[in-house]
C-alpha cells in the first residue's frame, strides 16, 4: 500500500483554468467559491457540484486534470487523491499519478479516466500504458492503452480489453472533447476568492472519515473549527471513525478543570441559635 505523502512546499501550484458550474475549494481550513485563475496550493481540496459539467486544473508541467460532477479530490500537485467522482488526467510527459482507497497509479504519460463512486471504481487507460498497484491486495497490474480495470467491493481488480459500454455512456460529456491548454490566459495576479460559510462537520465528514493516511494531518489543519459547538459535537460523536482527533480534543498534559468546592457548613457559636 502506497503511503499518502505530504506535498512539498516547492511543488508548483495548479491553476484553475475552466469552470462550467459551481465548485468549492478548501485551502487550509477555509472554504471558497472556485473561480477561474485561482492558484491551488498543496493539500487543497476541490469539490464540484452535482450539476457541474467540468472543472479543469493545469500545472506548469503541462499536466491537466478535468473533474466531472459530484467529485472530491485533494491535490498533491500534481498527484491527485480521488475520494469521489470523475477525473480525467492528461499528461504529455511522465508525471505523478493518481491515488484512491482502491488503487495507486504510478507516474505515467497519456490519458487516464477514473471513477470512484460507492462500490464502483473504474480505471480506463484512454492512451498510454499505466502501472497500477491494487491497494487491497498489494498486487500490481499493467493497463495497456484502451484497457480498463474494474474494482469490486472487495477491492479485487478485473482487467478488461475495453471499458463496459454502459460505463462509457456515463462518462461526463465534457470528457469526450480535447480542449486546448488555457493556463496561458492566467498570467496575471490570481483572483480574490469569495469565502464560503465556515466549514461544518457534515461538509467535511467525507474527508474526515477517509482512510487514515489521508486524514492524519486534519486535526492540526482544522483544529480551529472545534470552536464551533456543532463541529465539536460531530467530531466527538464520530470519534471512532477518526481517533486521531482524540489528542486535539484532549491535549496531553492539559489540566482538567477542578470541581468547585462545596460551600462549608455555617456553624454558629451562639448557643441559642438553631442548628
Amino acid at each position: 500500500m502506497a503511503p499518502w505523502l505530504p506535498a512539498q512546499a516547492s511543488e508548483a501550484q495548479a491553476v484553475l483554468t475552466l469552470l462550467e458550474g459551481d465548485a468549492t475549494v478548501v485551502i487550509g481550513p477555509r472554504a471558497y467559491a472556485a473561480a477561474p485563475g485561482a492558484r491551488l496550493p498543496a493539500g487543497a481540496m476541490v469539490e464540484t457540484d452535482a450539476k457541474t459539467s467540468l472543472l479543469r486544473l493545469e500545472w506548469p508541467s503541462g499536466a491537466v486534470l478535468d473533474l466531472g460532477p459530484a467529485t472530491r479530490v485533494m491535490l498533491r500537485l500534481p498527484q491527485v487523491y480521488l475520494l469521489q467522482g470523475w477525473a480525467k488526467q492528461s499528461q504529455a510527459t511522465v508525471a505523478p499519478g493518481q491515488l484512491s482507497s482502491a488503487f495507486d497509479v504510478q507516474a505515467f504519460k497519456g490519458v487516464l479516466v477514473s471513477q470512484v463512486d460507492g462500490n464502483t471504481t473504474v480505471l480506463f487507460a484512454e492512451s498510454g500504458d499505466k502501472q497500477v498497484n491494487v491497494r487491497r491486495s498489494g498486487k500490481p497490474l499493467t493497463l495497456q492503452a484502451s484497457q480498463a480495470a474494474l474494482f469490486g467491493a472487495d477491492g479485487v481488480a478485473q482487467t478488461l480489453p475495453r471499458p463496459p459500454a454502459a460505463w462509457l455512456q456515463n462518462i461526463p460529456r465534457a470528457f469526450r472533447d480535447t480542449l486546448p491548454p488555457r493556463a496561458g490566459q492566467f498570467k496575471g495576479p490570481p483572483p480574490v476568492l469569495k469565502p464560503r460559510a465556515v466549514l461544518s462537520y457534515a461538509a467535511l465528514q467525507p474527508w474526515l472519515t477517509a482512510e487514515a493516511p489521508v486524514r492524519r494531518d486534519f486535526p492540526a489543519r482544522f483544529a480551529d473549527l472545534l470552536q464551533d459547538p456543532e463541529f465539536r459535537r460531530g467530531v466527538i460523536a464520530h470519534l471512532g471513525q477518526h481517533p486521531e482527533w482524540e489528542a486535539t480534543l484532549n491535549p496531553p498534559g492539559r489540566l482538567k478543570a477542578k470541581p468547585k468546592p462545596k460551600p462549608a457548613a455555617i456553624v454558629s457559636t451562639d448557643p441559642e441559635a438553631p442548628r
